[in-house]
C-alpha cells in the first residue's frame, strides 16, 4: 500500500521504521509517494490519521487540465 503525501508530511512518514519511498520500478521513484510499512497494516488508528493526511493534501492539489482530444485524422 503507498500514500501520496505532502512534503512535511512525507518526510515525518519516512522517519517511521520499515516506511520507504514508492519505486514502482527499480531506479523510478515516485517522489511524492511512500511504502506504508507492513506493520502499520493492521492498526486502523495509524492508517486513519495518514490516510487523512493523503486525503487533504490530494484535495488541497489543483486539477489537472484536460487531455486534448486527437482529431479522427491523428488516429
Amino acid at each position: 500500500m503507498f500514500l501520496r503525501l505532502s512534503d512535511e508530511d512525507r518526510a515525518a512518514f519516512l522517519e517511521l521504521d520499515g516506511a520507504s519511498r514508492f519505486e514502482p520500478s527499480p531506479g523510478r521513484v515516485m517522489h511524492e509517494y511512500v511504502v506504508v510499512p507492513e506493520a502499520m497494516l493492521g492498526s486502523e488508528e495509524q492508517l486513519d490519521l495518514w490516510f487523512q493526511k493523503a486525503f487533504a493534501y490530494a484535495k488541497s492539489l489543483p486539477p489537472k487540465p484536460p487531455k486534448k482530444r486527437r482529431s479522427k485524422r491523428a488516429r
